[in-house]
């Protein structure tokens, strides 16, 4: 099982299963999609999960949504 190494914050580190990363990818975009979260970039972050679940990013995850919200 390929795992990700992810790093927040530059001090906070862990690894996890690919699969549950993208696990998480679904469940951030089920909840970002719902009316009561509203913020400038919406779209953009919506349109970046999405690149990432259906696979087009190149066996690479990254979620930075630093510049988005």
């Amino acid at each position: 099982m390929a795992t990700a190494f992810i790093q927040y914050n530059r001090n906070i580190v862990f690894y996890i299963a690919d699969e549950y990363m993208q696990l998480l990818f679904h469940y951030i975009k089920n909840e970002i999609v719902k009316p009561q979260y509203n913020f400038v970039n919406k779209e953009d972050l919506i349109f970046n999960l999405t690149f990432h679940i259906e696979g087009y990013s190149g066996g690479m995850l990254t979620l930075g949504w630093g510049g988005e919200i």
